[in-house]
């Protein structure tokens, strides 16, 4: 997984830019191979100081990888600031949208799940009886 991704820097950094465009990196990749191609890509940007222009609508991906971030409403910007700042406080309310409607995912969620359908077994244990 994530070859094609591996592929394209690869022949990207023959060239020896300063800047290289990424459109959509991570997209149809499986969270694991999602996560090597941002470690790859972190690794060059800190071993060869190359810039990258961030194309994507995953803002995980942007929270993880971007110094600054821009933030597009029907072609225009709303927002340019460091990344930390757009996510700590929305200054559109565009930006606001965008950013509270990235689920957070609880680390205990299955255990309210697990609580539930056993309360709900219980209960159905209780009626039966």
């Amino acid at each position: 997984g994530g070859q094609k991704q591996r592929v394209c820097v690869a022949r990207a950094l023959a060239a020896r830019p300063d800047l290289i465009i990424l459109d959509e990196p991570t997209s149809a990749l499986d969270p694991l191979v999602a996560e090597e191609i941002l470690k790859l890509l972190r690794r060059l940007q800190a071993e060869l100081g190359l810039s990258y222009v961030l194309i994507t609508h995953d803002l995980d991906v942007v929270h993880r990888i971007a110094h600054r971030t821009a933030v597009m409403l029907k072609g225009s910007f709303v927002a340019f600031d460091k990344t930390d700042a757009i996510f700590e406080g929305p200054y559109h309310p565009y930006t606001e949208q965008l950013v509270t409607a990235v689920p957070v995912m609880r680390s205990d969620w299955l255990d309210g799940v697990l609580a539930k359908r056993a309360a709900k077994a219980q209960a159905a244990a209780g009626s039966a009886a």
